[in-house]
């Protein structure tokens, strides 16, 4: 901007009146007022603030300690107000509804604990009518795998070697409703590689919970070995079915070829085996006993060529694959085919998440965050992208009950904080330790609206939290 034009707009006016759908005590007077076109965010908090005060709803005390953010037609305010009109294409008599709301609070760290071995997952209970933060799980490089408790994030349970010295390559930790079990899925990598489904119980034991841990269910052995399993996600609606990446057989010239294809999985009576005996209690690092779990296949195999990257299924009737090829693939699960392919001309989708099957967001090996509106799964529904990242994206994830708002890790090192409004700047850059050694961020979880749960290359399990611990 010239030293002119800036001047200008220090100088000019544009009339807003501001909207919000906070609580009643901080709704302003819905009146057109004038401000400086070259207000700021923090200009603009100023306004509402005054406002509010002499409104004299809301003490003072606590108005102060209140940060808002701005938006004009669903877009925040990042640099001055005129900026974003001219962008936007608005005329100088039009009046501007600039709407507010609370802004986040910064992701505090509020929990550190260190582990011997590479975290490859994160995944906290998952069930559809609780929303609130639970126990979770932890997956490392080596095959352990461990729980922690939702609150003190203290160890509840050690599995060792649950994929014999195998990379857990993703998990599922989720309450069953057919079953009325808390399930663990998790999928191992090659050259060992199998899917295995396991109950967590606990009882009570001189007024405390004892924990046990039973492996009830796993691949078939003709299904093992060939292709890594992994990609594990579950139908929203309906929690006895999940997904994964696979090996697919087929004949070809009378042999069995095995590819790599999506897997549905049925997890129901059928995986439960009658004289499966659970591990014996006591210590809780003993190795899983595996000698007595029944061996299940896919309830359907889905072709899916290119090679799976990332799987999200979003709504009972689709799942999105991001694959090797470059390619978003729209699968129906239905018809157990590819539907459609969204596109092919970015890089690699490393990672997938839906909200409310209108929004996709995929991670690439790039290192940027791209958003589509999938309600009819057409490319052209690319909205926008978020590029902050310098390097592959792991995962990306929406907040379970806060709308718009996401994460994404990286193998720059950083968790970042995003608002689907603002692709601009993220909310905020969650960083595991200053300087030292180069390293990776393999997994994030929302743990509830408020908890962040991340860990990767450093070996620690990394817990942060936005405003009072739930």
């Amino acid at each position: 901007m010239s030293g002119a034009a800036a001047d200008q707009q220090m100088t000019a006016e544009v009339q807003v009146v501001f909207k919000t759908n906070l609580p009643e005590d901080f709704q302003v007077p819905d009146v057109q007022i004038n401000i400086s076109a070259s207000s700021t965010a923090k200009e603009l908090t100023q306004i509402v603030k005054q406002m509010l005060s002499e409104e004299g709803k809301v003490e003072e005390d606590v108005l102060k300690g209140k940060k808002f953010n701005f938006m004009i037609e669903n877009v925040f305010v990042t640099g001055t107000v005129q900026e974003l009109i001219d962008k936007q294409g608005k005329g100088g008599e039009e009046t501007i509804e600039v709407y507010y709301t609370f802004a986040l609070d910064k992701p505090k760290p509020s929990k550190s604990i260190p582990q011997d071995e590479w975290i490859c997952t994160v995944k906290s209970l998952s069930h559809i009518l609780n929303e609130k933060a639970k126990t979770y799980i932890v997956g490392f490089f080596n095959g352990d795998l461990k729980v922690f408790d939702k609150g003190t994030h203290a160890e509840l349970y050690s599995v060792k070697q649950l994929h014999q010295d195998n990379i857990i390559e993703d998990a599922l930790f989720l309450k069953n409703d057919v079953l009325d079990k808390k399930l663990i899925v998790t999928a191992g990598a090659k050259p060992t590689a199998e899917l295995k489904i396991s109950e967590l119980s606990h009882s009570m034991v001189g007024g405390a919970k004892a924990y046990q841990f039973q492996t009830i269910a796993q691949s078939k052995d003709e299904l093992n070995g060939s292709e890594s399993f992994g990609c594990l996600s579950n139908n929203p609606l309906n929690n006895q079915f999940i997904c994964s990446s696979g090996p697919i057989i087929h004949q070809e010239d009378g042999a069995g070829v095995h590819e790599q294809g999506i897997l549905i999985w049925k997890l129901d009576q059928n995986i439960l085996k009658k004289d499966a005996l659970p591990q014996k209690l006591g210590a809780p690092t003993k190795r899983v006993r595996t000698d007595a779990v029944q061996e299940i296949s896919p309830h359907a195999k889905i072709h899916c060529s290119g090679g799976i990257s990332s799987l999200k299924w979003s709504g009972p009737g689709k799942i999105f694959a991001g694959c090797n090829d470059h390619s978003l693939k729209l699968v129906n699960v239905e018809r157990q085919q590819i539907e459609e392919i969204l596109f092919t001309q970015h890089k690699v989708p490393t990672a997938l998440d839906a909200s409310k099957e209108t929004s996709l967001i995929s991670g690439h090996e790039d290192g940027i965050v791209r958003l589509w509106d999938v309600r009819s799964g057409s490319s052209s529904n690319y909205k926008s992208q978020f590029d902050s990242h310098s390097k592959w994206i792991s995962q990306v994830r929406f907040n379970p009950t806060v709308d718009n708002i996401f994460l994404s890790a990286s193998y720059d090192g950083t968790v970042k904080l995003w608002d689907l409004r603002n692709a601009e700047t993220p909310l905020a850059t969650l960083k595991k330790k200053e300087g030292g050694e180069s390293y990776k961020v393999f997994a994030v979880e929302w743990n509830g609206p408020s908890q962040i749960v991340s860990g990767g290359s450093d070996s620690q399990v990394s817990v942060h939290t936005i405003g009072k611990e739930e």
